[in-house]
C-alpha cells in the first residue's frame, strides 16, 4: 500500500505519542514527543537491545501513556542494521507500530537544532521523532511478507522442537551458510539477508558484521539441530 505524505499526516493526531529510537548494537535511546513536537520526556530512555530491554521500553511507554492521556504511538527508527529488525518483530507481536525514516533525511536534518551535523544519542532520537511527526515516514511491510506464521502453533504437537529464536530478516538458517553454495545469496537471500522480497536493499553490511550474526545464531542452531537429531538416532536406531 502507498501511502501519500498527506495519508501520513493523518495517522499523527492529537491523541499520538511520537517517538524516536535511535538504534545501536548494544544499547538503543529514546525520546517521545507530542503531535506538535513538544517532549514529554527531560532526557533520552535508554534499553537494552535485548528481549528484557525491549520490555522496558513497552512499559516506559505504557507509563507515558498514562501521564499524557494519549490514545496511540507511533514509534520510528532508521532502517540501517540488523538491530533494528528483532525490534521492529517485538513491537509487531506487541501491536505497537513501528515506522521507518529515511537515514539521508536524518542526516540532513539533524543540524537544523544546533547547526551541528554530528551524531549523538540524544539528537538523533528527536530528529527522528520529528520526521515521523511531519509525516516523513515509511511503513514496512517486509517482516510480514517474509514471515511463517503460525509455526509453534502448527508444529507444537508435544514433542521435541529446536526452535530459532530471532527473525529470518536477521539470519536465515534454512539457507547455506557459505554464499558460493546457496542460490538465493546471488539475490542477497543468503543466510543473511541484504535485500527485500521486492528485490530493494535491505541492508548494507560488512563481511566482518555477517560472521558475527552466523556465529552467534546461525552456528549454535545448526549445532543444536545436529544434537537433538544424534540422539534420536541413538535413541531409535537408523
Amino acid at each position: 500500500m502507498n501511502l501519500t505524505q498527506n495519508d501520513r499526516l493523518n495517522q499523527v493526531t492529537a491523541d499520538t505519542l511520537v517517538v524516536g529510537v535511535d538504534i545501536g548494537s548494544q544499547d538503543h535511546f529514546a525520546r517521545a514527543f507530542d503531535y506538535r513536537g513538544f517532549e514529554f520526556t527531560k532526557r533520552a530512555f535508554r534499553f537494552s537491545n535485548t528481549g528484557l530491554g525491549f520490555l522496558s521500553f513497552v512499559r516506559w511507554l505504557y507509563e507515558l501513556q498514562n501521564k499524557t492521556d494519549t490514545k496511540k504511538v507511533i514509534v520510528g527508527c532508521e532502517p540501517t542494521g540488523c538491530y533494528w529488525l528483532t525490534f521492529q518483530k517485538f513491537l509487531n507481536d506487541h501491536k505497537i507500530q513501528l515506522v521507518t525514516v529515511n537515514p539521508y533525511s536524518v542526516k540532513k536534518c539533524k543540524e537544523l537544532d544546533d547547526n551541528s551535523p554530528e551524531k549523538s544519542d540524544l539528537k538523533d532520537p528527536k530528529t527522528i521523532a520529528g520526521l515521523v511527526k511531519d509525516g516523513r515516514f515509511s511503513t514496512s511491510y517486509e517482516l510480514d511478507a517474509m514471515t511463517d506464521h503460525y509455526c509453534d502453533d502448527l508444529y507444537d504437537t508435544g514433542n521435541d522442537m529446536v526452535r530459532f529464536p530471532i527473525s529470518r530478516l536477521v539470519c536465515d538458517p534454512e539457507r547455506f551458510r557459505d554464499d558460493s553454495e546457496e542460490i538465493m545469496a546471488s539475490v542477497g537471500m543468503g543466510a543473511v539477508y541484504t535485500a527485500c522480497s521486492d528485490g530493494k536493499e535491505l541492508r548494507s553490511i560488512t563481511a566482518s558484521h555477517k560472521e558475527e550474526i552466523l556465529t552467534r545464531y546461525y552456528d549454535p542452531y545448526h549445532k543444536e539441530l545436529e544434537d537433538a537429531v544424534e540422539n534420536k538416532i541413538k535413541t531409535y536406531g537408523k
